[in-house]
C-alpha cells in the first residue's frame, strides 16, 4: 500500500530548503533549478550557495514558486588558514555546515563573513553584489586547549 507523507491532493507544499548553483559550486543555475524542481512537483526552493546571499525575487511565480534567499556558512575546525579561493579540500578537518535562509526577502545582509576569505567556486564574481554586516569581520581560528 501506498503511503504519502505529504497529502497527495495538496494543502501542502513540497520545498528543498537546501541547494546550491553555479553561484557557487553548483552544476545547475538558478533558473534551472527552478525548472528542474518545478517540473518534479517543488513549489519552494532556498538557494543555499556557500558564503553568498543573493536576491533571488526574479525566479519567483505568484502562486506557484518561491524561491528563498538563503546561503551555506561552513565553520571548520582548523579554521581556514591555508585555504585558498577556490579550493574545496578540507583534509582531515571537521567541518559543520549551517544553512541561514532569511525571514524577509529583503533581508540581504551577510553576517560572519569576510569579503576576502572563504569565497567558493564562482562567488567571488558576486561579491560586489553582496552586503556585509561589518567590513571588518573576521572568522576567528580556534585554539586548542593544551592537554594536561
Amino acid at each position: 500500500m501506498k503511503q504519502f507523507f505529504l497529502p497527495p491532493t495538496g494543502g501542502a507544499f513540497k520545498a528543498n530548503l537546501h541547494c546550491h548553483s553555479t553561484v557557487s559550486d553548483g552544476r545547475l543555475t538558478v533558473e534551472e533549478i527552478r525548472a528542474q524542481y518545478k517540473k518534479h512537483g517543488y513549489s519552494i526552493v532556498a538557494f543555499t550557495d556557500h558564503d553568498v546571499l543573493l536576491s533571488h525575487e526574479d525566479l519567483n511565480e505568484p502562486g506557484t514558486f518561491l524561491a528563498l534567499n538563503g546561503y551555506e556558512m561552513e565553520v571548520n575546525e582548523q579554521g581556514f588558514t591555508g585555504l585558498k579561493s577556490g579550493d574545496l579540500t578540507f583534509g582531515s578537518s571537521k567541518t559543520a555546515h549551517m544553512c541561514l535562509i532569511a525571514l524577509e526577502p529583503d533581508n540581504l545582509t551577510q553576517v560572519c563573513y569576510n569579503k576576502d576569505k572563504y569565497i567558493w567556486g564562482n562567488a567571488k564574481a558576486f561579491i560586489p553584489q553582496l552586503k556585509f554586516d561589518r567590513d571588518d569581520y573576521e572568522r576567528s581560528t580556534p585554539t586548542r586547549a593544551s592537554p594536561r
